[in-house]
């Protein structure tokens, strides 16, 4: 289990905050309810496309932890630098995570920074490898579906037509 899912579990699991807020009541039931891979992706997702009902319930997490809040606050940081593509910021971003980010987003910002001119290109160039990492995995998928089945012959043509 990773820190991040570690510490929705502490969450989920810990002891009753003292918590004058009826939101803050409220956010810690949902918690109770929600799994951590959940919360990650909402921590994750491009908040304009949040429903209110997820974004009343990041807000309220925020507050029960500041940690979530800086998790929160640096994965944005990081999406809007994609959404942008614009690498300008990202030998800060890679040093402010190293330093106040999670564990887990610590080893992430590294091994962006061990392979950094290759996250600045995918950041500003234009040209993307997709189309041939879609076409391998289609070749692999069909690969995998023929293991055992015929010879070679057979599985070329099968790519063929495809």
């Amino acid at each position: 289990m990773g820190d991040f899912d570690e510490f929705v579990k502490r969450l989920r699991d810990g002891p009753t905050l003292h918590a004058p807020h009826a939101a803050k009541r409220l956010a810690r039931e949902e918690v109770k309810r929600r799994t951590p891979r959940p919360v990650a992706r909402l921590i994750s997702k491009d908040p304009q496309k949040l429903s209110a009902r997820d974004q009343r319930y990041l807000k309220a997490l925020s507050e029960i932890s500041p940690e979530i809040a800086e998790t929160h606050r640096l994965a944005q940081d990081f999406a809007a630098m994609v959404r942008k593509q614009s690498s300008e910021e990202l030998e800060v971003w890679i040093e402010e995570t190293l330093t106040v980010g999670p564990d887990a987003l610590q080893d992430f910002a590294e091994g962006l920074g061990d392979d950094e001119a290759a996250v600045r290109a995918a950041l500003t160039e234009e040209w993307s490898s997709g189309q041939v990492e879609g076409r391998i995995n289609k070749l692999k998928m069909l690969k995998r579906q023929m293991y055992g089945r015929a010879n070679f012959d057979l599985l070329k043509a099968r790519v063929l037509a495809s």
